[in-house]
């Protein structure tokens, strides 16, 4: 009777502290906004085309909302045409969407923050390079401003680090043009966490664990039997 008392206890001492352990990460892993753009940046550029921002992911991160620059006012959104701006991340290797798109006009906005609307996202992105690209979005260009950021980026600590930035002729058309400085936009953001989520339970070595000591404990029961 004492050992499967002990079982049961160290059983239940074994999930809890796993199951606190799984959670731990999401609670504590801090949120950046990779290119926190500003307000009242100055004179806009109103682009139309595609503009990209690459960056490259050293360790895991998951994006949790895409981002669209506009100034702080909302009828930005609607962008060059009048149609929204769409912002996306992109593969730089195959040039192809990774997760989804999101689309941006005055009607659907998204919450503000700075001088950017964000949506809400779940996009796991492993190490390697990736572009942030906005299509049809009232932009700042710090090349038309003597070189002057509006913007603060953030690496997370060294999770990420900014490459340069791009432009296409359309909105529709991957960014390929290098011009320059990573700062040259204000256009497409994102927010992320500067660690993937665990896997939940049911799978990997928390769910292994747990079930080996449930298998500890009936054999004990078996035994006593």
């Amino acid at each position: 009777m004492r050992d499967l008392l002990l079982a049961r206890a160290a059983v239940a001492t074994i999930a809890c502290g796993l199951l606190g352990s799984a959670s731990m990460p999401s609670a504590m892993a801090q949120t950046y906004i990779a290119q926190d753009n500003w307000t009242d940046v100055g004179t806009l550029q109103y682009w139309g085309g595609s503009l990209g921002l690459e960056f490259r992911v050293n360790s895991p991160i998951t994006v949790t909302a895409l981002g669209a620059f506009d100034d702080g006012i909302t009828s930005n959104l609607n962008g060059v045409t009048g149609s929204g701006v769409t912002i996306g991340i992109y593969s730089t290797s195959t040039q192809t969407l990774v997760g989804s798109s999101a689309l941006f006009t005055s009607a659907s906005a998204g919450t503000q923050i700075d001088g950017d609307a964000f949506k809400p996202t779940n996009i796991l992105l492993g190490t390697g390079t990736y572009m942030v690209v906005a299509g049809n979005d009232d932009n700042y260009n710090d090349g038309q401003h003597g070189g002057k950021p509006a913007s603060t980026q953030n690496t997370g600590g060294g999770a990420i680090s900014f490459i340069g930035a791009y432009w296409g002729s359309s909105a529709g058309v991957y960014p390929s043009v290098f011009d320059g400085l990573s700062t040259g936009y204000d256009a497409g953001t994102f927010e992320y966490v500067d660690a993937a989520p665990l896997p939940p339970l049911g799978a990997g070595p928390v769910s292994l664990a747990v079930l080996g000591a449930v298998a500890c404990l009936r054999r004990i029961r078996r035994r006593g039997a």
